[in-house]
């Protein structure tokens, strides 16, 4: 009997996937079939992306049909590292286990002349007081410049429709496609009105502790709102009107995970993310 030794693939972080010298911002790794993980940040119809901590070459989109994790999920696979028309992705996932749940997905804040570089593909970024400059730019994307440059605001994760010289700030993972980097919301509290009556008229408003276990503490409410909570499939898993200027919300019943606080008057409606931690 012969015996033949097989040898694993190598473990790497996500970071010595992506950190690239590049020109055309390849992958070192291209070609080679990998063992990594990360925490899932963003599903898709294809694929999910995956993260390790933030900042630049953190994060990555995974080709996968047959793995639906949720966002939160600490996962670890193995793959093969490809480049598809300039984007680096994983794809061909084997081994695929959820290590964990309900942790936290980590953003960072860039500018939008950041997030339209290779350093930030398929990481989770947030652009700050980024106005609708085309609500409309073809291929479901609209456009912001936040000062420092024009980012396209991809509708793929998350159907929205913008206001031209509205104000926002929006949260996302980034991707590159069709030659251009775009940054992608998941739900509604991704996008955030800067400028607004929803959001004047909760100002005041005070969602904690976040993340939460048991209870979350919502402070300077008025008796006429709405109060719900959303959970990352867009189900609604809290419904009710305020009483007072505060509402305390029993999460003892939620899985861990991220959800959407949603709080809605006559003058308009504010998105709030929250962590629900076990």
């Amino acid at each position: 009997i012969s015996l033949v030794t097989v040898t694993p693939p190598p473990s790497v972080s996500i970071q010595d996937i992506q950190e690239s010298q590049a020109p055309d911002g390849a992958s070192p790794l291209v070609n080679e079939t990998v063992s990594t993980g990360g925490v899932v940040t963003a599903l898709a119809s294809n694929g999910f992306f995956i993260q390790n901590g933030g900042g630049p070459w953190s994060g990555i989109f995974v080709f996968s049909t047959q793995n639906v994790p949720a966002r939160g999920d600490s996962v670890t696979f193995t793959a093969s590292v490809t480049e598809f028309f300039g984007m680096t992705q994983l794809q061909n996932v084997n081994n695929f286990v959820v290590v964990s749940q309900g942790n936290p997905e980590v953003v960072t804040t860039v500018t939008a002349a950041v997030a339209n570089t290779e350093t930030y593909e398929g990481v989770l970024c947030r652009v700050l007081t980024a106005t609708c400059t085309n609500t409309d730019i073809g291929n479901n994307q609209w456009a912001v410049n936040d000062g420092t440059a024009t980012l396209s605001v991809d509708k793929l994760l998350f159907s929205f429709t913008p206001t031209q010289g509205a104000v926002y700030n929006i949260t996302g993972p980034t991707r590159f496609s069709f030659d251009t980097y775009r940054i992608m919301p998941r739900d509604a509290a991704d996008i955030e009105v800067v400028t607004g009556l929803g959001e004047e008229a909760f100002a005041q408003v005070v969602a904690y502790p976040n993340p939460a276990t048991d209870l979350l503490f919502i402070d300077g409410l008025d008796n006429r709102a709405e109060v719900s909570l959303v959970d990352a499939a867009g189900r609604v898993v809290l419904l009710a009107n305020t009483t007072g200027v505060r509402e305390v919300v029993d999460l003892g019943g939620l899985a861990a995970g991220s959800y959407v606080l949603q709080l809605r008057n006559d003058a308009g409606v504010r998105s709030v993310r929250i962590q629900v931690v076990r």
